[in-house]
């Protein structure tokens, strides 16, 4: 699939990797990215599939969403990021604020676990077992 897509998942929906055609990776990696409205912003964050959940940073809290969409397909892929740094002009813009400040997508790895989230003002703000944790060196996505 050369073209990303959003796919929007309800509350009530069961979802498995196959529902969402979720099985593309991306350097050789399993990849979902979610994105849900949060206090009139679109936020970029992670989905936990077990869960049926996506999880997001707003304001240094954790938010969990039930409702929410998924990035499917694309030709995108991964690149380093440190803070100072240009942020990549093909970087994929997945949210914004209620400013309209652009958000993009970051990752980061906790414990040999790789997580995304947000990408705003050249930090990276992921939430990780209910903490949100900023990054300053981290992957962002990209365009290929």
């Amino acid at each position: 699939m050369a073209t990303a897509t959003w796919f929007f998942v309800r509350e009530e929906m069961v979802l498995t990797i196959e529902d969402l055609n979720a099985k593309h990776f991306i350097d050789g990696e399993p990849f979902m990215v979610a994105r849900a409205w949060h206090e009139q912003n679109l936020l970029p964050g992670h989905l936990k599939l077990e869960e049926h959940a996506a999880y997001f940073s707003y304001q240094g809290q954790s938010v969990r969403k039930r409702e929410f969409q998924v990035l499917l397909g694309g030709k995108l892929e991964w690149r380093f990021h440190s803070q100072g740094e240009p942020l990549p002009a093909n970087a994929l813009q997945a949210g914004r604020t209620c400013r309209h400040e652009p958000l993009f997508v970051g990752r980061i790895e906790v414990d040999g676990i790789k997580l995304n989230g947000h990408v705003q003002r050249d930090v990276c703000y992921v939430v990780v077992d209910g903490q949100v944790i900023e990054k300053k060196s981290f992957e962002i996505l990209t365009v290929k």
